[in-house]
């Protein structure tokens, strides 16, 4: 984990609309990081509970997305599929340096700038009444809320 620490602490990236973040300068409030792609189910799938919990917490909290397409291809999924986090583009080389492998892929980062958890994606239930499968957020809220204290 420190050496993935090491990798977000130096690392500059630009967001969708064009602005420049680095992780220290997001110390201060914990991150949710989520590493996605537009072709993955489910990625797509977890996104609506994403987007409630960016929703529920955008002002105690930095939400980011990560993904390999590039502009274009993001641009046109998001009007398709909203996804409410600041949106990172094109950054092959970064998800490589954070040894990304499968996706989705979710890391909890602390006000300290420490990686606190990792998740391959949000855990799911299956509904017994209707036998769909829906997504649980409640695990990532909890991690969050334990982050804000």
């Amino acid at each position: 984990m420190e050496r993935l620490e090491k990798v977000l602490q130096q690392t500059e990236l630009q967001t969708l609309n064009g602005k420049k973040i680095t992780f220290n300068a997001l110390k201060g409030k914990p991150v949710v990081l989520n590493f996605w792609f537009t072709k993955c189910a489910p990625c797509i799938e977890e996104m609506p509970a994403l987007n409630e919990l960016a929703a529920k917490y955008k002002d105690q909290a930095h939400f980011i997305a990560i993904t390999y397409n590039n502009e274009s291809e993001v641009t046109e999924f998001l009007t398709k599929h909203p996804f409410n986090f600041t949106q990172i583009v094109n950054e092959q080389s970064f998800i490589d340096k954070m040894e990304i492998k499968s996706y989705p892929r979710t890391f909890f980062i602390d006000k300290n700038g420490k990686i606190a958890r990792q998740f391959p994606g949000l855990p799911f239930v299956i509904d017994p009444k209707t036998n769909e499968r829906k997504t649980n957020i409640k695990p990532f809220e909890n991690i969050l809320i334990k982050m804000l204290e």
